[in-house]
Parts: structure tokens; sequence; C-alpha cells
């Protein structure tokens, strides 16, 4: 049975949910990721990129004062790139006025990995392409849109339990997994209803999966699952480690951004983030990831600084090997604010601790905390190991990089966030 219609009356009670034609935009993008070539790509975003700006500048009053006091003025023959950026702080300064009502679809809210919320608008089209590019994702190991899946999740992906979300969810094929419990008998409950629904994958918070597939290993328990798709947080290595040995899968971690439109995916080759070229032009300044919604008439999240790094310098163009022509970025580092400034000044990013620990396969998580001028590096394990001699080896790696003075210490709790995320770092300086 064809992907696009094994669910099909779900499939079709879910667009008149969301008042949305979002299985013709889906049909559209399993396409495009592969009828798509790189020259066709490059001149579909040069057009969107250009129509989306100048509606906004014709039609949106308050961005484009924001431009004149830039200093932006619109000339024949403008470049795309003279365009100023705009940020979260944009949106929230001009809350009442940023956003063009009429063409408002459905309101969000994302919380980012500071927990403070930033609320926006999405236009229909924009709307229609948020979980087509989520379920291309999906497609990579044969979930259909509606099939069963486990979702754990907070407040960024699910933020309410109200009456219409609980009939959005059956809809959907989801099963909700709190974030915010996370103790052994909401897991055990959740590993019994995993296997009673016949649920197909898991997708959630990649510390909280982290935090499942922990139980399962501690507790002898299996599953046989399709796919865990992993999101929202920097990736953990050990995670894929942990669905093999435990559900008998691999993992896909994805990066997005709604309030960017950005929707990207692992393809199980894992050579880099497929990228949502239908709704997202991608730019990468400095190692900054820049966002242009190419469908959004509502908001203007036009060059927007999403606060999101890369450690590469370009977007990579050819084809992957897993046959899609998308666009792919090689790898997501974090948030921009994620680094640590050593005692003489120099700016150092927390990705170097990712660069230092991903090939250690008995490091199932780090967190770094910041405290007066001193790090403390919390390293967590699901087996004995000679703490010594990893101190000795660590500190010698992280002693030729940092000045400040550290220590390392094993297992302590974990420090999350008010939205059940995890952050890398703890900056208690700040």
């Amino acid at each position: 049975m064809s992907i696009l219609f094994r669910n099909k009356l779900r499939e079709k009670l879910l667009d008149l949910f969301r008042r949305t034609n979002q299985l013709k935009v889906f049909k559209q993008y399993l396409s495009s990721q592969y009828n798509f070539s790189a020259k066709q790509i490059d001149i579909y975003q040069e057009k969107k990129c250009r129509e989306i700006f100048e509606f906004h500048y014709f039609n949106n009053t308050s961005y484009r004062k924001f431009l004149n006091e830039k200093g932006f003025e619109l000339r024949e023959g403008y470049s795309f790139i003279d365009i100023p950026f705009v940020d979260k702080e944009y949106f929230k300064l001009h809350f009442d006025t940023h956003s063009i009502i009429s063409e408002a679809h459905v309101s969000k809210s994302s919380g980012g990995s500071t927990g403070v919320p930033l609320s926006y608008f999405l236009s229909k089209e924009s709307a229609e392409g948020v979980w087509p590019a989520i379920w291309r994702a999906f497609d990579e190991y044969n979930i259909a849109p509606c099939d069963n899946i486990a979702m754990i999740a907070g407040p960024s992906l699910f933020n309410n339990r109200s009456f219409s979300r609980r009939v959005y969810d059956w809809i959907n094929g989801f099963y909700v997994i709190s974030a915010f419990d996370l103790s052994d008998d909401a897991l055990l409950n959740a590993y019994h209803r995993i296997i009673d629904k016949k649920i197909k994958a898991i997708y959630g918070y990649t510390s909280s999966v982290l935090i499942f597939l922990q139980f399962l290993q501690r507790k002898n328990l299996k599953l046989s699952l399709k796919a865990i798709f992993t999101t929202s947080e920097s990736f953990i290595p050990s995670v894929r480690r942990l669905a093999r040995q435990c559900c008998d899968c691999d993992v896909i971690d994805t990066y997005g951004a709604n309030d960017g439109g950005v929707s990207s995916f692992e393809c199980r080759y894992h050579t880099g983030y497929h990228l949502n070229f239908e709704r997202c032009f991608v730019e990468i300044i400095d190692g900054e990831i820049i966002l242009t919604d190419l469908l959004n008439t509502s908001s203007p999240f036009i060059r927007y600084r999403v606060g999101d790094c890369t450690k590469d310098n370009k977007i990579e163009k050819g084809k992957c090997k897993c046959g899609r022509s998308l666009y792919r970025l090689a790898n997501v580092s974090g948030r921009i604010n994620q680094s640590i400034t050593d005692i003489d000044g120099t700016k150092i990013h927390t990705e170097f601790f990712s660069h230092l620990f991903k090939e250690d396969q008995y490091i199932l998580q780090y967190q770094i905390t910041q405290t007066n001028l001193r790090l403390r590096i919390n390293l967590l394990h699901d087996i004995d190991v000679d703490h010594t001699k990893y101190i000795e080896h660590y500190s010698l790696l992280i002693g030729r990089r940092f000045k400040m003075p550290f220590e390392i210490v094993f297992n302590e709790p974990i420090i999350k966030l008010t939205n059940q995320k995890t952050p890398i770092l703890i900056n208690n300086d700040a």
C-alpha cells in the first residue's frame, strides 16, 4: 500500500482539522527531493526570496520601518545579501505590529534553548509545509502520516493537553509521553503502551529519548521499532548505540526551527541534514545559521538570526548517496551563545567538548557548568569506568585548551530547563 494512503481516513481528517492541504504538499515533497536539480533549487529559492521580501516590504508597515531605520532602501537591482538581519529581539519589540494578521493561519510559540517563548504567526502556505517536511524524515524508514508514533515531548512540541489537542493527537496517531515525568513508573507504562498500540517509531527530545533508552537497558527490556527520531537538542551519539541495542533500529536526528521555516533530517547514511528548500532558504555566515521562510506572508522571518550555529562554512549542494538532491547542513553545533569565556577573554564554543567526547562510546551524556570562572564537567556513564584514568586522560586534553581551573565529575544529576530541554552549558557567571 502506498505510504500516502495507508491511513486514508485519518489523513483526510487531519487536513480538515488543520484547514490545510498537507497531504498534497507531502506528495510534492516526496517527489521534489529527488527530482529537483541543484540549478532548479537555486532558481526556485532566488525567486521565492525576492517574492517574500518584496511582499513584506510593500505590505508590512512595521517591517518596512525597521528596514528604513537600518538604512536599507529598495532599489532596482538590489542584492538579497544587503537586506538587514532580523532576530528574536525584533519580533519581541514589535509583537503587536510585526505580523500581517490578515495573512495569519495559525499562531506559534517557540522557546528555543532559553525557554523564553517567542510568539509569531504562520501563513497558510507556510503552515502547510511544517508536517510534510517532518513526514519526509519519517519516510526514510517507511513511517507514513498518521502511523502510530510515541512522542516524548515538552512544550515546544506540545504545549497543552486540551480536548482539541487530544483529538489532534488521535488523528495523527500520536501517543504522548510527557518529558516532565520520566519516572520509572511512567516509562514502564510507556513501554507497555508502545507494545499494545503497535507503535512504529519514537519522536522526541534527544535527552528524553536517552532517558527512555537507559531505562530499557537498565530493566533489560526490548522493543522492535522501525526508527527513532530525535529533535530540539544537540545530538547525543550514545542514543544511536542504545537504540540499536534496545530497539533494534537506527536513529535519525532532525533539526528544525519553525520560526525560520527550516526543517531538516538525516538520512540513513548520516551524511548531514537534508534541508527543506521548498519552504526555507538557509545561509551560513561566519558559522551562524541564517534563515528565510520563503512562504510566510504573515511574519517576516527574512534573513533571520535564529541563534544556531554550525562548524561548517557552506551548504553542501552535492547529491547524497541516498539519491536526494536536497541541500545539506553538515552539522548543527548548537546555540550561538553556547560559548565559554576563558580567564584570558578567549571564547571557546562548547563544540570543543562535543568533538572531544563524540568517539567515546562509554560517555552517554555530558554537561558543563561554569561558576566563578571555574568549569565543572559532568560525564555520565552507563558502566563502571576507571575514573582516575578518565580524569588523567581528559584533564590533559582540556588543560591544553583552557586556562581556567576545572574539575571532572561523574554521574551527577543533569540540569534541565523549565521546558525540559537539556542545555550543554549552564553558565552561572552570566
